[in-house]
């Protein structure tokens, strides 16, 4: 037969946030954390040979509601014909789209997701 964990479940562990330690009464066993102090709950916790495995319930982050969104058109068609003509876009801002050719939408496109990108990483968006 193989190995087999030793399973504990959430209400046979008891957490000490301040100094970081998980403790199973019963093993009489005192482990030390090492990972994120943010945890809400210790749903259980495995054991085997080597390593101890914690399963543990982490708050989930805020959803961000957006406040412009951006709509591109990159296959926009002109009159009846099959042939791409060029790209619409717009923003919640702009609600008309303006018409640009092929070489200009490109260096819009990739004006504006570095320019979102630069927002999101200083935090505002």
């Amino acid at each position: 037969m193989g190995h087999v964990n030793l399973t504990v479940p959430n209400q046979g562990v008891a957490v000490d946030r301040e100094k970081r330690e998980i403790y199973i009464p019963f093993l009489k066993l005192t482990l030390n954390c090492n990972f994120r102090n943010d945890f809400e709950k210790v749903n259980q916790v495995e054991l085997d040979e080597q390593y101890v495995h914690a399963s543990v319930s982490v708050p989930e982050k805020p959803r961000i509601e957006p406040k412009v969104w951006l709509d591109m058109d990159r296959d926009a068609r002109e009159g009846s014909t099959d042939t791409p003509k060029g790209a619409t876009l717009r923003t919640t801002e702009t609600p008309e789209p303006p018409k640009l050719k092929r070489g200009e939408y490109v260096r819009l496109w990739h004006r504006l997701v570095c320019r979102l990108n630069m927002l999101r990483i200083k935090g505002k968006l």
